[in-house]
């Protein structure tokens, strides 16, 4: 099911939905939109879910922890697989963000962007 949303290409509808004055509510279902397009296994395939990427580092860059923590988790299942998913979302500058973010109160988003960022720093098993 989720192969077939994405080959319906409706990722780039939901992240156009995504600005900083759309309300928290429409935000947050787009989130969780993102979230579940993202995961699985076997992932999807990179190319359909790149169009998450601009909407997860705009959320990434806002004040409110619970899209942060959503917009965390997003991010860990797209940069997920090393490689180009790894090139594309450094690519976004992002990186500086989570290392602010490491430091967050909010227990939940303390523990979601370590992951995240160790997805982006440390090589994978194929690139030791």
């Amino acid at each position: 099911m989720r192969d077939a949303v994405l080959a319906a290409d409706v990722l780039p509808l939901v992240v156009s939905n995504i600005t900083p004055t759309a309300p928290h509510s429409l935000l947050k279902s787009c989130m969780f939109c993102i979230i579940n397009l993202c995961r699985g296994k076997p992932g999807p395939k990179f190319g359909s879910i790149l169009p998450a990427l601009k909407g997860v580092t705009q959320v990434l860059m806002m004040d409110d922890s619970d899209l942060i923590e959503d917009a965390a988790t997003s991010l860990y299942f797209i940069s997920d697989g090393g490689g180009p998913r790894i090139a594309y979302t450094l690519a976004t500058g992002i990186l500086p963000r989570l290392v602010k973010l490491l430091a967050h109160p909010k227990v939940k988003i303390s523990t979601h962007v370590p992951v995240s960022y160790t997805h982006l720093t440390l090589p994978t098993n194929r690139e030791v």
